[in-house]
């Protein structure tokens, strides 16, 4: 699985940025509008880093991967 590059690593900050710009209050819901298993969620978190499988849905979601990755 590729990552996308980020300078910062605050993996826990990152996934909160995502949750926020899609309005998202658990990581269930945000699995959900990713379309991706709830368990991809859990990965990211315990590898510090999000899977480039997720830059397209941020994309269609309007959400900028570049703003998630580094504020």
């Amino acid at each position: 699985m590729t990552e996308l590059p980020s300078i910062y690593g605050d993996i826990r900050l990152q996934i909160s940025r995502l949750m926020q710009a899609a309005c998202c209050r658990s990581h269930a819901e945000l699995a959900e509008l990713l379309e991706v298993p709830h368990s991809s969620i859990s990965q990211s978190l315990f590898r510090e880093r999000i899977p480039r499988e997720w830059e397209q849905p941020m994309l269609r979601l309007g959400i900028n991967p570049e703003y998630v990755l580094n504020g």
